[in-house]
């Protein structure tokens, strides 16, 4: 276990390494063709560029089109396919959310749309979304389908020789099969890196102070921002509304809603938050419960108790054959056996809790561990009902503590042509929903400055 160097993650509650290997360096998405996600469904389907989907039949009212896009977030992506097809952004529905920066692959289903039209779409020249392939299924996307994605990843500018870089990533492959996997840390995604507060406006909200959540989206500067959204942060924070708004990049939307808000009505912050989308208000409260879950991990580790086998007052969850967690049943000495059993077989999960209204505390070591977590941030767990903006409120819930990824493999290794000099890894794996790839990639190239490496 190696404690990181870097400052952002520290942010991110994502205090250590687990695996001791050294790590390859190097650096990602320095196009954003190096970091394509594919999604892949229960059945075993994959969206990618000529789709491969298991026991396929051109049957059934709904359209599943497979929906590529480039450098944009789903949201925008979706809104936009919508738009060239002519109808409302609820006639479609997707599983999952995609990696902005990045090209990514995932069905989107549609019903009562003429075929003829989304085929007109294939020859689409918009460099940010694209047509991958039209299916028939008598049945809608939903959430619940989704397995999680498919990863491939192109890691440039790496300074060992092959043989160095080969032993490194051989070295790591090892470590993961004798920890039985990587710590299920909450990404880098969820936070951001060029501005990694979302979990701190989500701090504010739960503690009800909605001036300091308004400021923290609005006003504090990050070093790695453009100018223009610094000079911009600059103007709010010294009370001029107008010139803030007119100086902020119109790929801020964010702050320009709540900035627009509070020109027409100063002062109202609760007003200026909830003006913002569900998804995003949501998503604040929802990064600092996985700021709260990554701190409760890193103590962890750092107290040397395993992220595998239970100790008695943990809590083991039971894993249904589609892969999704059963339940949440506490270890006594009674039944320890039992699930440590279980979970060599495949078939439980050690899990950490998802600190929420609904949360109870664990029991022994893991116990101390989250009391300590919550008296250092200085909140209960009664702070996620959340009465001024009941849509904002989290029960909470359960997080399995460590996964493994999935079919991991090394697709080349190569000279690098960005790179006169260097090398690049082309590496493939698969994560099962709500795991990220940035994980698995900072355990094996360990940066001293996720920003820098391009996380």
């Amino acid at each position: 276990m190696r404690p990181t160097k870097d400052l952002i993650e520290r942010v991110m509650g994502m205090d250590v390494f687990l695996t001791d290997t050294l790590g390859i360096g190097g650096t990602i998405r320095d196009r954003l063709e190096d970091f394509i996600v594919e999604e892949i469904q229960i059945d075993g389907s994959i969206a990618c560029k000529v789709p491969i989907v298991e026991g396929y039949k051109d049957i059934g009212d709904y359209l599943w089109i497979v929906l590529g896009k480039r450098g944009i977030d789903t949201e925008t992506a979706v809104s936009r396919l919508a738009r060239v097809l002519g109808i409302s952004r609820d006639y479609l529905q997707v599983a999952g959310l995609k990696d902005s920066r990045a090209v990514t692959y995932q069905f989107v289903s549609c019903h009562g749309i003429d075929e003829s039209r989304v085929k007109a779409l294939m020859s689409l020249t918009d460099n940010k979304i694209f047509i991958g392939a039209i299916l028939r299924r008598p049945f809608p996307i939903r959430p619940g389908l989704l397995f999680g994605n498919r990863f491939t990843i192109v890691i440039r500018n790496i300074k060992l020789d092959e043989e160095e870089l080969i032993a490194r990533v051989k070295g790591f492959l090892n470590e993961i099969r004798e920890y039985g996997g990587l710590p299920a840390f909450y990404g880098h995604q969820r936070f951001g890196t060029i501005r990694p507060n979302t979990h701190i406006i989500g701090y504010y909200i739960i503690k009800r102070n909605f001036r300091k959540a308004v400021e923290e989206l609005v006003n504090t500067v990050y070093p790695n921002e453009s100018d223009m959204a610094k000079e911009a942060r600059e103007r709010a924070s010294e009370g001029d509304i107008k010139a803030a708004l007119e100086l902020m990049p119109k790929s801020l939307k964010h702050e320009r809603i709540v900035l627009s808000h509070l020109l027409r009505r100063p002062n109202d912050f609760i007003g200026a938050i909830r003006r913002l989308p569900l998804t995003t208000k949501r998503l604040f409260v929802q990064s600092y419960q996985s700021y709260i879950f990554n701190r409760i991990l890193s103590l962890r580790l750092l107290r040397g108790i395993s992220l595998r086998y239970p100790e008695e007052g943990d809590r083991v969850s039971l894993i249904s054959r589609r892969g999704e967690l059963r339940g949440a049943i506490v270890i006594t000495s009674v039944n320890r056996k039992t699930f440590l059993k279980l979970i060599n077989e495949g078939r439980a999960t050690l899990v950490l809790p998802l600190i929420g209204y609904g949360y109870t505390p664990s029991g022994g070591l893991q116990g101390d561990i989250e009391r300590e977590v919550l008296e250092i941030e200085g909140i209960d767990n009664t702070l996620f009902k959340i009465q001024e903006m009941p849509e904002l409120s989290l029960k909470g819930g359960v997080r399995p503590s460590i996964f493994a990824p999935l079919d991991i493999q090394i697709v080349a290794i190569s000279e690098d042509d960005f790179h006169p000099g260097r090398l690049k890894l082309v590496l493939r794996f698969t994560l099962k929903k709500g795991l990220y790839a940035t994980v698995v990639l900072r355990e094996l190239m360990k940066p001293s400055s996720v920003f820098k490496a391009g996380f």
